[in-house]
């Protein structure tokens, strides 16, 4: 039932209606025969139909609650008395602060506020009245983004607000050690004090961590290490962690002889609770409390534990509360992991016998462990060190000595001839552990890359895990269920790909007022401009999701227009990071961009090809025809692209004014085109009705944005509108997607 509780919760928040209306209807066939075949899985359908409905109705009914106050206040100037209640930094450097307090005539919010700059002083329980204009969450502008309304409904964060020091007022302090929260702030500040105090400056960061779960000290170097070595997860405070505390709380019970099972369940209990909210309450810390929680109860009143039941019980439980935490990768992450060990962890250690015992553990619960995140290590990250087993055992027996050592050196701080030798010797196991993560992550051979998946493929490696495990167990009847559920599935999945085989995808996505137009086949990627901007990195804020999404990490040939930045600059994003294999670039140069491309091609090993007036290339099923318009004028001074799918031509016209459509109308070419990217956003110096003639497009798409040029054009609209020519713009509707089929079939997709 969790599973497709969760399923549920996942629909609602991706796919259309429609799907769950069709997919209730073939719950509720499957419940029918079910009960006339008068068979016991009809309480398994059952079961599984109302797990569906209520993750799908839940989620909706938390969303839309969640966002009216947002969309009551965006863009409204508010002023907002409340309390500081955490207080971080932001990838740009501002000042982030989040507070809940209550602006006039609306309802209690919680306010992330980034100051800019970011060293003003203020702390958690500081009293502020801000004022400032309220950013409600937007909806994402392309396929793959990240849905920042999710994202924030998660952190329980209703708006944002931008502003500088000036529109903030300390009214007060108000922080008191009867708020729990408070009181764990405090206990936190005092342990990384105590952990400053005494540690070397390039340990600090990670025995904070370690403890209190805060990793705002730790170098940016020491993160992209233990991450690319593939053990993150030892500062990333989880199961593990409280495990350790457990088992040094029972030896100690051992050892004082304490033998009452009430008296120990309940400080267990209370240790378990108290090291959550110490550390912060993180969702994978949750998870890992609810299993214990439930172990402590099993064992208090003598029944059998079983611990995969308790994982699913504690999914259910916090995507419930907050069916948002679904989406939480580090949650995702530790359901994963922990599911792994509790299927893989015991026929392994019994298959390793002939290895010592330590090792043998070690091993078989890193193992395990990384068979249960692996498709989610593909699905988000897309690589994984070849080597992290190894570097798994040879830290994690470190981690219990550290936490343990790291918590009686705070015990103590008072004493220091007794703390600082301690703290010395912690200091040296995590300078080692640093060494280990730096020089496996500093190899490149060990980085070993893993295909963009996507969800349906996950699911089918978990159940081939699952049936593994079953197998590994001799339990012939579930693993002969899980086979026919895997083979089922299976079939579904060759069906589909069957189905899109003979399909591709033109996809203007939403890069502002700027170009960016992907072409996808079977197993190919054709990128036509990139966008640019001076605010962000289109490539890394729209591209590269958007290829995940695609479930690739490549392009295989890039095409440009014209060295304009906001067609030209997110290529060098892309090919700095080696996702372009071939680049092809207009011979003509007007600006920087082209020698700096070219540096960042030659860097990557990038093939470069130079487009020629009337070049054809033939790449499969598609053809790419080239014309040159370099007839003066940085707009002109560049080339239009002709793409053939089957019997489907698109023109990508750039921005060539009307002075470029007279040139391409003069030489002929063929420009007859069933798709026209309209040229210049819609402005008014291209458009000339010859050349719309000429092209008698069946479909108009204009990419544009916020913008103080006035595109699109009211002159260039009524000239689409009196050919009765459909127009698609990217800032009402945000991305476009046109899916074509070999049969000449057109469909298209938007976001909005």
């Amino acid at each position: 039932m969790t599973v497709s509780f969760l399923f549920g919760i996942y629909l609602a928040a991706k796919a259309a209606s429609v799907l769950f209306y069709s997919l209730s209807v073939v719950f509720f066939a499957l419940f029918l025969l079910s009960v006339i075949m008068r068979r016991r899985p009809w309480r398994f359908f059952l079961a599984l139909s109302l797990g569906f409905v209520l993750g799908f109705v839940l989620f909706t009914l938390q969303f839309r609650a969640y966002l009216r106050t947002p969309v009551a206040l965006h863009e409204k100037e508010i002023t907002l008395a409340g309390r500081v209640t955490a207080v971080g930094e932001s990838s740009t450097g501002k000042l982030r602060l989040t507070l809940t307090g209550e602006t006039e005539g609306e309802a209690p919010v919680s306010v992330r506020a980034y100051i800019y700059p970011g060293d003003v002083p203020y702390t958690v329980g500081d009293c502020l009245r801000i004022s400032g204009k309220a950013i409600a969450p937007q909806p994402p502008d392309n396929f793959g983004a990240t849905d920042y309304r999710i994202s924030m409904m998660r952190q329980r964060i209703d708006i944002s607000m931008f502003c500088t020091k000036e529109d903030i007022v300390l009214t007060g302090h108000d922080f008191r050690l009867t708020r729990i929260s408070d009181l764990m702030y405090l206990w936190r500040t005092k342990v990384s004090s105590v952990i400053a105090r005494y540690m070397p400056s390039d340990t600090v960061g990670f025995l904070n961590a370690l403890l209190t779960g805060d990793t705002t000290s730790l170098y940016e170097e020491q993160k992209a290490d233990l991450q690319h070595a593939g053990i993150s997860h030892v500062i990333a405070v989880s199961g593990m962690h409280l495990q350790i505390l457990v088992h040094a709380f029972m030896l100690l019970f051992g050892a004082f002889r304490i033998k009452k099972r009430s008296f120990s369940f309940i400080v267990y209990g209370l240790l378990i609770w108290l090291f959550v909210l110490f550390s912060g309450a993180s969702m994978s810390v949750l998870r890992a409390a609810i299993m214990l929680t439930l172990s402590i109860l099993s064992g208090f009143i003598r029944k059998d534990e079983d611990a995969i039941t308790g994982l699913f019980v504690a999914a259910f439980i916090l995507c419930a509360q907050n069916t948002a935490s679904f989406f939480d990768i580090g949650l995702q992450l530790s359901c994963a992991s922990t599911l792994g060990i509790l299927l893989f962890a015991a026929p392994l250690d019994r298959l390793m016998g002939w290895l010592p015992s330590l090792l043998r553990k070690n091993l078989s619960v890193s193992m395990s462990a990384t068979l249960g995140f692996f498709p989610l290590a593909a699905l988000y990250f897309g690589t994984m060190n070849a080597c992290s087993l190894l570097v798994n055992v040879l830290v994690c027996p470190i981690i219990p000595l550290l936490m343990i050592g790291g918590f009686l050196g705070i015990a103590a701080s008072g004493l220091p001839w007794l703390a600082q030798p301690l703290f010395r010797v912690l200091a040296f196991g995590i300078r080692y552990i640093l060494w280990v993560a730096d020089f496996f992550s500093s190899i490149p051979a060990f980085s070993l890359p893993l295909q963009q998946t996507n969800w349906p493929y996950a699911i089918l490696y978990l159940l081939f895990c699952l049936l593994l495990s079953y197998l590994l167990r001799k339990q012939l009847r579930q693993a002969l269920w899980t086979a026919c559920i895997l083979l089922f599935g299976l079939f579904l999945l060759l069906f589909g790909n069957f189905l899109i085989q003979n399909q591709a995808v033109v996809t203007f996505l939403n890069v502002g007022n700027a170009d960016c137009t992907l072409i996808t086949t079977t197993g190919h990627v054709y990128l036509f401009d990139s966008g640019g901007s001076k605010q962000s990195d289109i490539a890394a804020k729209t591209i590269l999701p958007y290829l995940r999404y695609a479930h690739t990490d490549k392009i295989d040939v890039a095409f440009l227009t014209h060295y304009h930045s906001d067609h030209a600059k997110g290529f060098l994003t892309l090919l700095e990071g080696g996702y372009i294999q071939e680049i092809v670039l207009p011979y003509h140069a007007d600006n920087e961009l082209k020698p700096a491309l070219l540096r960042a091609a030659y860097h990557s090993n990038t093939k470069v090809r130079y487009a020629s007036d009337g070049d054809l290339y033939t790449i499969g099923s598609m053809q790419i025809g080239i014309f040159d318009t370099a007839t003066g004028g940085e707009e002109n001074n560049g080339v239009v692209y002709s793409v053939r799918l089957w019997d489907t031509r698109v023109l990508l016209t750039g921005d060539i004014s009307k002075t470029g459509e007279k040139q391409l109308l003069h030489d002929g070419a063929d420009i007859d085109s069933d798709i026209l990217k309209v040229p210049h956003h819609g402005s008014p110096t291209s458009g000339l009705l010859a050349f719309t003639d000429a092209v008698s497009p069946d479909l108009a798409v204009i990419t544009c944005g916020p913008n103080s040029y006035g595109h699109p054009h009211a002159s260039v609209l009524e000239q689409y509108a009196q050919k009765k020519i459909p127009v698609l713009r990217s800032d009402e509707r945000g991305t476009i997607a046109i899916y074509i089929t070999k049969d000449g079939i057109r469909k298209t997709r938007t976001l909005r």
